[in-house]
């Protein structure tokens, strides 16, 4: 598309646009039990309704990123894989703050 001269301005294009919904289906949704190919011929064979995202050249997946939500830990505390992390990360950026505040009161 080539940029409009500069004799020429903008037009407004007056329209109507309808959207109507012909079937309201509830809950979570469904997937087919099989995945064909593109042309309707041989059967993907990694494909499964519990894992219906594909994410790399034949992988399928649960999620649509690939990677799992980190769930909890199965005794259900509080302290869980996620928690602990940040606890850590946490811990290593006051350590990190508490050198800083050492270097610049130390006199030179």
């Amino acid at each position: 598309m080539a940029p409009a001269d500069d004799g020429e301005k903008p037009l407004d294009v007056p329209f109507d646009l309808t959207v109507a919904v012909s079937d309201e289906t509830t809950g979570a949704p469904g997937y087919p039990g099989v995945a064909t190919s593109p042309d309707d011929g041989e059967q993907v064979a990694s494909y499964s309704p519990q894992k219906p995202f594909l994410v790399a050249d034949g992988t399928f997946a649960a999620v649509a990123s690939g990677n799992p939500a980190v769930g909890d830990d199965a005794d259900g505390g509080w302290l869980t894989g996620r928690r602990g992390a940040g606890l850590g990360v946490a811990a290593v950026s006051v350590a990190c703050l508490a050198g800083g505040l050492v270097r610049l009161r130390a006199r030179r």
